[in-house]
């Protein structure tokens, strides 16, 4: 709910893509997680930014409401069933 970021989130969102890049385990991975963990790298780093906006008191939100906020703030996509025309 902040209605600006700061300098320190956007710091927190960078450390966090940082600590999870494949290139801290190993030298010849890439730099980026792979496209297949995208949730949890967007979860990740939204936990962070949203933290820090806390700290910064930008949020809007204290910490006890944080974490039901961020929940209820994660797209989970839904697919009608697919169905060939003429079938």
């Amino acid at each position: 709910r902040a209605k600006q970021e700061s300098d320190t989130m956007i710091k927190a969102a960078a450390r966090a893509l940082a600590g999870l890049s494949p290139t801290r385990k190993d030298k010849q991975a890439g730099l980026l997680p792979p496209l297949a963990d995208i949730r949890s790298v967007s979860g990740a780093v939204a936990r962070a930014v949203g933290e820090q906006a806390i700290r910064d008191g930008l949020a809007g939100i204290d910490q006890g409401q944080f974490e039901e906020t961020l929940a209820a703030n994660v797209w989970e996509p839904v697919y009608k069933p697919y169905e060939a025309a003429g079938e």
